[in-house]
């Protein structure tokens, strides 16, 4: 996904350092401060 990119999802579980972790169009996303369950509209910010 590009940087700006706005997605809706759903945070599946919680990834190593707590971050909340959520799959986008078969790319998994970090989120950080967010729980398992929570849905939620996001932006892209970075790309690793």
């Amino acid at each position: 996904m590009q940087i700006g990119t706005e997605f809706q999802c759903e945070i599946e579980t919680c990834a190593m350092g707590g971050d909340g972790l959520a799959r986008v169009n078969g790319e998994v996303v970090f989120i950080p401060e967010t729980l398992p369950g929570e849905k939620l509209i996001g932006r892209v910010t970075e790309e690793k």
